[in-house]
């Protein structure tokens, strides 16, 4: 998926509509918003199947 996004965001750079930085920051807040989607979501299922 990275590397879907990385083209995607290359091609509209070609464009001229995005510069680099638009790119990688939306790569960071991708990043991000699914490292704490799996931290509440994910990492609490899989603690509380080991509790039980």
């Amino acid at each position: 998926m990275l590397g879907l996004g990385f083209a995607l965001g290359w091609v509209q750079q070609l464009r001229g509509a995005h510069f680099l930085t638009h790119t990688l920051w939306s790569m960071w807040w991708t990043c991000l918003i699914v490292s704490i989607l799996y931290v509440l979501l994910i990492d609490r299922r899989s603690a509380n199947i080991q509790l039980s």
